[in-house]
């Protein structure tokens, strides 16, 4: 019996729903995997256990990893920026210290379940479980999934075993701070399977109550920032009739606000938390959002060009220009610039479907997959 855990760390939901994509995947596989013996048939037993390192931490540590994170960017986005660009991947050793002392529940659950393979869709788990591997001996073996289209500093880690990225040039990234080649394998983004599926897109219009025309989609990521009322406000009222669906997420202040902008206009779905983001993107035309690594991954997966708002410097700065250098993307980050985006392409049809068909170029639905058959190597 093989056992594989994964850890991911809810700074952003990216993480958790990379992770979520991996243990679907890898239990799919299991269930399929089979051996022949005696003429009966024996299923591989692999037990996959999924957790959020915060959920196995203290407070301040939970504090440092989301709230901390939401009002730098928030707050001093400069200042993050210049963290972003400048903070060395020596500055792990530091911050190993930290992370250790605040997450000693974790050391006891790992070193009691004993996984022969640890998936991390974070750096700070990989790194606390390789220090205690050198340190302490625990056995199991790391793969690191990047979850965005570059590579920041801190992701490198000349301990992992494994790593999965994005694309080729995320691995000339890692490759050029020291990782070898043998050990980087480009899969995409690990996303959940439901976004590579085809949708009646009649009957999800029929069950949202939206009719055929052209639909806009607006995503406020997953900490509900970005500017969502001027963009609602501004396409409301510069394009007549057309069909917006808004997600608000978990953010009940903002889902209010936009409510109130709507008023009883018929043509504005406002959606607060929702489980079926996907059939969302299968109905609409264009998506406007932030460009969490996520979010880019699996709009892509749905043939869904995007039109890019204020992304967090750094990361989602980097994602962006991945969109824009493959021209599966626009964008601006004013209300106004927005809606003038969406009234272009609602009008160029030619260029609606160049968006369309770049964003398919560079999809990869099946990272999951592969990140799992990789997973399966590092088992025998």
């Amino acid at each position: 019996m093989k056992k594989v855990l994964i850890v991911s760390l809810k700074a952003g939901a990216g993480h958790i729903k990379a992770a979520e994509a991996v243990e679907q995947a890898i239990k799919q596989k299991s269930n399929k995997a089979s051996k022949q013996r005696n003429n009966k048939t024996i299923k591989q037993e692999i037990i996959v256990k999924n957790v959020d390192l915060l959920e196995y931490s203290t407070i301040l540590s939970k504090k440092f990893y989301t709230q901390f994170y939401v009002d730098v960017v928030k707050y001093a986005p400069k200042f993050y920026d210049w963290l972003y660009h400048n903070i060395p991947s020596s500055s792990t050793d530091f911050r190993l210290l930290f992370d250790r002392i605040n997450a000693n529940e974790f050391k006891k659950f790992i070193f009691d379940f004993d996984p022969d393979v640890t998936v991390c869709t974070h750096f700070v788990a990989a790194n606390i479980i390789n220090f205690w591997r050198e340190k302490y001996g625990l056995r199991t073996k790391t793969l690191l999934t990047v979850t965005d289209y570059e590579s920041h500093s801190l992701w490198i880690d000349k301990d992992v075993d494994i790593y999965s990225v994005a694309t080729d040039s995320v691995k000339k990234e890692l490759t050029k701070a020291g990782i070898k080649k043998d050990r980087i394998f480009v899969t995409g983004i690990p996303i959940d399977k439901k976004f590579s599926k085809k949708y009646d897109g009649e009957k999800i219009r029929k069950k949202l109550e939206i009719d055929k025309g052209f639909t806009t989609a607006i995503f406020s990521g997953g900490f509900g920032m970005g500017p969502l009322e001027g963009v609602l406000r501004n396409i409301q009222y510069s394009i007549p009739n057309i069909q917006i669906l808004v997600v608000a997420g978990k953010n009940i202040e903002l889902k209010e606000k936009l409510e109130k902008i709507a008023g009883d206009n018929r043509n504005i779905k406002i959606f607060g938390f929702v489980d079926n983001i996907e059939e969302l993107m299968a109905v609409s035309d264009i998506i406007i959002t932030k460009p969490g690594g996520l979010t880019v991954s699996e709009s892509l997966a749905m043939g869904n060009p995007l039109i890019i708002s204020n992304p967090i410097p750094g990361q989602e700065e980097a994602n962006s220009k991945f969109l824009l250098k493959n021209k599966a993307a626009l964008r601006s980050d004013d209300p106004k610039g927005i809606a003038k985006l969406v009234k272009k392409v609602m009008k160029d049809k030619v260029l609606l479907k160049k968006l369309k068909t770049n964003a398919l170029k560079i999809a990869t639905p099946n990272a999951a997959d592969d990140v799992a058959k990789i997973v399966e190597g590092l088992l025998k």
